[in-house]
């Protein structure tokens, strides 16, 4: 695991808070029809892009982040009184008992291999362990030439179909042998951007920092190619969260 990109977000807090997308009220809805809210522990909350929504329908969060200026803006700006954050790794915190959910939006790629394990221990024997990301589907404007002039044969191809990463996703938890086969939420959603907004959130996001000197070369490219398609950039995503229960 690579820690310097997994704490690169430390340095961008509030851009990272504007810029990033929260996640779709269908996703949300159609997990608690599955399980009622209730108390849960948070995989690297950030600066609270899930966490008020799990909040405001009920649940009490306690959770992980590693980067201390995420886990003070959380703490400065969530309801203290259900809320509490720990600037640890999700593998090491402490917790007082089970819980009903161990949720993860967009955090459990930087778990490392004993996570599920972890998960199984803290949950009740009918919790659910919830992990959630937006993953997207396409694209308005190929960026593709910009990410092969930057990374070279790291670029890597644009993502393939989305149910074949849905469907790897779903085997990983299950193969882990500590939960069942998960229920999976779809929920689909759009955004858009002008190049300047757009390049924004790219500069809050690990792979983009990671580039350090090439990352002003890159962005300017990007919006390049955003300017030469009328200035705006569509993306359609979707939503994808698997809710399984411990074993």
């Amino acid at each position: 695991m690579n820690d310097a990109r997994r704490l690169s977000f430390d340095d961008v807090v509030e851009a990272y808070d504007r810029l990033r997308p929260g996640y779709p009220a269908a996703m949300y809805d159609a997990v608690f029809a599955l399980a009622p809210p209730g108390r849960v522990v948070e995989v690297g909350c950030g600066t609270g892009k899930a966490t008020r929504a799990l909040l405001a329908r009920g649940c009490t969060v306690l959770a992980a982040e590693p980067g201390p200026r995420l886990a003070a803006f959380a703490r400065r700006t969530l309801d203290a009184a259900r809320f509490r954050v720990v600037e640890t790794d999700f593998e090491a915190l402490e917790v007082e008992g089970t819980v009903d959910f161990v949720w993860a939006a967009q955090s459990w790629h930087w778990v490392g291999p004993d996570g599920f394990r972890r998960a199984h221990e803290l949950l009740e024997p009918r919790g659910r362990l919830v992990l959630v990301w937006n993953r997207p589907v396409r694209s308005s404007v190929n960026l593709q030439p910009a990410y092969d002039a930057a990374y070279g044969d790291d670029a890597g191809s644009p993502p393939g179909p989305i149910d074949a990463e849905v469907a790897e996703h779903a085997a990983e938890i299950t193969d882990s042998g500590w939960f069942d086969a998960p229920r999976i939420v779809r929920a689909p959603w759009t955004s858009a951007h002008s190049a300047a907004g757009y390049t924004a959130l790219m500069d809050t996001w690990s792979p983009v920092r990671a580039l350090g000197e090439a990352k002003p070369a890159f962005l300017a490219h990007v919006r390049r190619l955003i300017d030469d398609a009328a200035g705006t950039i569509r993306r359609d995503l979707e939503c994808v969260a698997f809710v399984a229960r411990p074993l």
